[in-house]
Formats: structure tokens, sequence, C-alpha cells
């Protein structure tokens, strides 16, 4: 999986820089997320995502992306007695194509496959042992979101994003749930 990311962020940058009509920039911004099936309701978790991207515009309205980005999800519950806490570490690739709709808004939709490089898992008591936990190292994310260009050169965005696959099935099938809200800047 190393391989295939790298590989990605290789001919992306070499594209972008080399190839005519190709684009890039930088991407942040905060997510908020949930784990389905965890029990525990509400987008609570919430992180800071940030990446590099390279974008091809088709024609005036039509755009495609590929990132290469940090994106941390999980879950988060607290009340008086107990706490409860799912964090986990992503390298994604996510795939997007936009559509402009006016002459500063976009709609865009996509996938995203993405790398756990880290997680943990406590509660009250402490950390949850890592061997009842078995989180699938890869999660396929489908994608739909809004953005709006404040210039040819800065937009924020607010997207959409749900896990394919279960992330974990060990003792139910879980799966990701973010809201993601960003910042970009094109160079």
């Amino acid at each position: 999986m190393k391989k295939i990311l790298s590989i990605c962020f290789i001919v992306a940058i070499s594209l972008a820089s080399y190839a005519q009509g190709f684009k890039g920039g930088l991407t942040g911004g905060l997510t908020t997320t949930q784990v389905d099936g965890d029990k525990y309701a509400g987008f609570n978790k919430v992180g800071l995502h940030g990446g590099i991207y390279t974008q091809y515009q088709f024609d005036p309205k039509t755009t495609l992306s590929v990132q290469l980005r940090y994106m941390p999800k999980g879950s988060h519950y607290k009340d008086k007695n107990y706490f409860f806490k799912i964090a986990l570490h992503y390298i994604e690739v996510p795939i997007t194509l936009a559509y402009k709709l006016h002459n500063r808004w976009s709609l865009n939709g996509g996938a995203s496959l993405g790398y756990l490089f880290s997680y943990k898992v406590e509660d009250s008591v402490g950390r949850i042992a890592d061997h009842r936990l078995y989180y699938k190292k890869i999660d396929l994310n489908v994608l739909a979101g809004v953005s709006y260009h404040f210039t040819e050169k800065i937009a924020v965005g607010l997207q959409f994003a749900y896990s394919l696959t279960p992330i974990n099935t060990k003792l139910r099938p879980q799966y990701n749930s973010m809201l993601i809200a960003g910042i970009s800047y094109e160079f």
C-alpha cells in the first residue's frame, strides 16, 4: 500500500509540474467524524487534515482532482462517568470530479482510498488491547461535496465521506463517517 501511495504521489507531482493543463496546490482544514457501529452517535471526534493536490481542467466547467492527504478519523464519547475514544490516522488518496455550477460554486464527488498507519482505542479504564480490535488497513470511501471559490486560487469546501467497506468486523461492522471542511490554495 505504501508503494501505491508513493507512486500516486510521484505521478501527481510529475504531471502537475510538467504537463500543460495541470495545476497543483495545498489543502487543509477541519474534520468531524464518527464511527457508525460503535454504539455512540454524533460527529464528536474533531481533527485537522492537510495535504497536496493536483488537478486537470477538462473544460471550463469540469475538473479532475487527485490529492494526497493526512486524514484523522474515529469517534469520541464522554459523559460524567465514562469516556470512549477511537483515534484512526490515515493517509488518503481522494480522486474527485468537480462540476462548476455558477461563477463561484461547484459540486464534487468521487472516491478515496485510505491507508491506516496508526490507531488507538481507549476508554475510562485505559487503552484497549490491540489484539481485540482488528481494524482494517484499507478504507475505501465515497465522497460528495460543494465548494465556493473566492478567487481563482482560493476556495473553501465542505464534503461528506462514508466508508464503502467496514473498517472493523470483529465485534460488529463499523464504518467511518466524516464531515470535512477545508480551504485550498492553488499554486
